[in-house]
């Protein structure tokens, strides 16, 4: 929580002016990916893939306002408020869901055992995040094209 907090003010003021909020996006979803990849390898490779982990959650932090950001940018003005009302009510619905399945599917008497739930989480987030990631691309290379071409009109 700490580095999500004090991550998301220093991207809103760089990293989004410099990327597009969709790359932002881009870039929080790869980094909850590889936070699921670490606490999986947590078992076997100890503290450190722990504590990579949860400095990726920090990373993966500003994704969630630039996830609204593209909203507010791509959908129709009288459709907003239901689209950012979905997104709060699925991400609710997944929290809640996964909790109580994986508090059923974690076991930490072997590693194995203990690595599954995070392993599913990899592999339900890599299904998840193809249709997002579909849609989000083209709109990264809209904003990161008219990027280049307003540092190129600011330069001359």
């Amino acid at each position: 929580l700490p580095t999500g907090l004090s991550s998301t003010p220093p991207a809103s003021r760089f990293i989004f002016p410099r990327i597009g909020t969709a790359a932002a996006v881009i870039h929080g979803i790869a980094c909850l990916l590889l936070m699921c990849l670490g606490f999986g390898v947590a078992p076997w490779l100890g503290a450190g893939a722990i504590g990579l982990s949860l400095f990726l959650i920090g990373c993966a932090a500003p994704g969630v306002p630039a996830l609204l950001a593209v909203l507010t940018e791509q959908a129709p003005p009288r459709q907003l408020a239901m689209a950012q009302a979905c997104l709060s009510v699925v991400a609710t619905l997944a929290i809640g869901i996964s909790t109580s399945v994986f508090g059923h599917l974690f076991d930490p008497s072997t590693p194995e055992s203990a690595a599954r739930p995070y392993a599913l989480s990899l592999v339900l987030g890599t299904l998840g995040a193809c249709p997002l990631l579909a849609l989000l691309v083209p709109i990264a290379r809209e904003q990161l094209r008219a990027l280049r071409v307003g540092e190129g009109a600011g330069s001359e």
